[in-house]
């Protein structure tokens, strides 16, 4: 609308057999006695989701969302309806981004696919390098998941292994904890476990040659470097692994038991190896699923 409005007086009605004593009353009954009004459809703000029209750019905007939820309150300037960031740019404020460095573009600024900020465009947001996220609690987290090659593999060249498997792990320093479970990666009728199963190590054993009684078929030592498996020469059996046997899914009992048997059915099984670290260890920023960010350069929300 125009900035000079035509404003219309409605005289009103006097009071029969009104007196007055001096003209101070005599304007207080004109002045209470008219109404006025602007001229047209007229608002002293914008309201709505709709962007205003340039002849509303002298009022304040309300601006909804498409359902008629309120979003901010915006002024017009500089070619721009403006909303200012209510945290302050380059303060001491940090936040913890769980998203990627390209999608921080557009948070809190829908679209934007500028890297560069200014007071006005591109992105509030940016990734704070000199912060280093630290895992500072009792909690264990896990510090990574190691698949061996398969069974059958190693049983068949483990003469030239010396009947080991050693997994270099991340931690740089000595674990917390360790385990270790034989991870089904086919699907087995024999066993009936799927792929994905795991079994506990503690529920196999090898049947010793000569009838001479079992005796389990993994130990294993750690360092801070790596994790060594360590397997008795039975487990070999020729690289049939017929003496190799784990516990029948869904089965207790003594006549729970079967051989993984011969190459194909070790083909169908791996070690995993599972290591842990306990908080308080600093972590590179990469290696964790969260980052911290902080305000840029850019003030204001634009419409």
């Amino acid at each position: 609308m125009p900035t000079n409005q035509s404003v219309t007086l409605v005289k009103g009605t006097i009071p029969p057999g009104l007196c007055f004593s001096n003209i101070p009353e005599l304007y207080n009954t004109f002045v209470d006695t008219t109404t006025a009004y602007v001229n047209g459809n007229y608002s002293l703000f914008n309201f709505g989701n709709a962007t205003p029209s340039a002849d509303d750019n002298d009022k304040p905007w309300i601006r909804t969302d498409g359902d008629g939820r309120p979003d901010k309150m915006y002024v017009y300037k500089d070619g721009y309806w403006l909303c200012k960031h209510p945290t302050p740019a380059s303060g001491k404020e940090r936040r913890i981004w769980t998203g990627t460095d390209a999608e921080l573009l557009s948070y809190e600024a829908d679209g934007n696919s500028l890297s560069t900020a200014t007071i006005y465009s591109g992105p509030f947001w940016e990734v704070d390098t000199t912060m280093v996220p630290e895992q500072t609690s009792n909690k264990e987290y896990t510090a990574d998941i190691y698949d061996t090659e398969t069974i059958a593999a190693f049983a068949s060249d483990y003469s030239n292994k010396n009947g080991q498997i050693a997994q270099v792990h991340g931690l740089g320093e000595m674990p917390d904890h360790v385990n270790v479970t034989v991870l089904c990666i086919q699907d087995d009728t024999n066993l009936n476990y799927v792929a994905g199963d795991e079994i506990d190590v503690r529920g196999g054993y090898i049947n010793k040659e000569d009838s001479q009684g079992e005796q389990p078929y993994l130990r294993w030592h750690v360092d801070e470097s790596q994790v060594t498996l360590m397997f008795p020469p039975s487990i070999n059996d020729g690289g049939t692994l017929g003496r190799f046997y784990l516990p029948l899914k869904g089965t207790n009992g003594s006549s729970g038991w079967a051989r993984i048997g011969g190459t194909t059915g070790g083909a169908k099984y791996k070690f995993r190896i599972r290591v842990w670290k306990k908080g308080g260890k600093s972590l590179a920023t990469s290696s964790t699923n969260f980052s911290y960010i902080k305000r840029t350069a850019r003030v204001y929300y634009t419409a």
